[in-house]
């Protein structure tokens, strides 16, 4: 079966709500957000929601939404929808007894982290969420301190802990949000308990997660499923062979490049069916949005016609920076500050003429009010 790349695109566009915004219900459907950088959530949101407000994903809203916060996929953390929650927990959870590479490097005792933890876990218990900061009040100097590593960074000891009680399954994150620019989020004490993961259920859950992959991401390679699961190579590809059954091929061209991508048989019909267009959308997504952090193999199905985006859109990291989507291609990068009344930095890859800039102004507009930027900088 041959699709254009122009289906492929309207058909990837329209499932993330990119060619038309759609209502706060869509945020469970469109895949895990990345939330390693605690903005990217919500510029992912405004990018793909009508009428978004950071409270969307403020206090006490997590739970509404049906989605949790959890360190997942290339040990990065995501917002992922609560029916991907026991798949996920089992296959990325730490569990008791697992080496914390960050205690070693910031010199604290597995019995000083076990004090902190009973400590935390009682702070929370009589007065809700919490977080690093707001626990100062309920520690003395001695046992909330700073440590450093041996390169002299500082961390607050107390933020390594409550970051390994997460990663237990032992807190969830993201409760009592101020605003969404503030990294300081609370913890409250998980309503389940830490999932414990035999062999076979752990081979389930990963073809569980293939699966899911799929169903929000493909068309897609074997290799983009293996990285950005972030799981050991063998235990991926065993799972995307278990998968092939309920999969077919595609032959798409990407960049003058034939290229076979699998899809579930199930959606092949809605692929087919895709427009065979240009898709008309004009977009500015976060540093790494979910949709780029979901290839790696076939990500050049965004770039540009020259392809500068593979050199100038992502760091040596495979990070992206913020992108400037126009028509289902990335045509530049932005810049902006955490603080309000800075800034925000437009930079085409090429000189933009005037109905660059003119489909541009509208959406830059909408940027520039929810981060309250103070004016717009063109640079090329």
């Amino acid at each position: 079966m041959t699709v254009t790349q122009h289906q492929l695109l309207n058909y990837l566009l329209g499932r993330q709500g990119l060619l038309e915004r759609r209502s706060p219900e869509i945020i469970p459907s469109v895949g895990a957000l990345y939330s390693g950088d605690y903005t990217t959530p919500y510029l992912s949101l405004l990018a793909r929601v009508q009428d978004f407000d950071w409270q969307h994903l403020g206090d006490h809203l997590y739970a509404d939404l049906d989605i949790k916060n959890i360190i997942s996929m290339q040990g990065n953390a995501h917002l992922i929808p609560n029916e991907w929650g026991q798949t996920v927990s089992c296959l990325y959870e730490m569990h008791e007894g697992d080496p914390v590479p960050e205690f070693d490097t910031f010199g604290i005792s597995m019995d000083d982290a076990l004090e902190l933890r009973f400590l935390i876990t009682e702070a929370i218990q009589q007065h809700g969420a919490q977080s690093a900061i707001s626990l100062k009040q309920y520690l003395t100097e001695e046992q909330l301190h700073m440590v450093r590593d041996a390169k002299r960074q500082e961390r607050l000891n107390v933020s390594l802990v409550l970051h390994w009680m997460w990663r237990l399954g032992l807190l969830d994150w993201g409760e009592g949000v101020f605003h969404w620019r503030t990294p300081d989020q609370g913890f409250i004490l998980s309503a389940t308990p830490p999932t414990d993961c035999d062999p076979t259920q752990q081979a389930e859950a990963t073809i569980d997660l293939a699966h899911r992959y799929m169903q929000t991401y493909a068309p897609a390679t074997q290799a983009d499923w293996v990285w950005w699961s972030g799981l050991p190579e063998d235990q991926a590809t065993t799972a995307f062979e278990a998968l092939k059954p309920d999969l077919t091929e595609v032959e798409v061209t990407l960049q003058d490049i034939p290229t076979k991508l699998w899809i579930l048989k199930d959606d092949l019909e809605a692929l087919e069916s895709s427009p065979d267009e240009v898709p008309e959308m004009v977009r500015l997504l976060p540093s790494d949005d979910h949709l780029l952090k979901a290839y790696k193999d076939t990500r050049q199905r965004f770039y540009d016609v020259e392809g500068l985006a593979e050199d100038i859109a992502f760091n040596r990291y495979d990070s992206a920076f913020p992108t400037i989507w126009i028509d289902g291609r990335i045509v530049g990068i932005w810049e902006w500050r955490r603080k309000a009344n800075e800034p925000i930095s437009i930079q085409p890859f090429t000189q933009p003429n005037k109905a660059f800039r003119k489909r541009l102004k509208p959406e830059i507009g909408r940027i520039q009010a929810f981060i309250e930027a103070s004016q717009i900088v063109w640079a090329f």
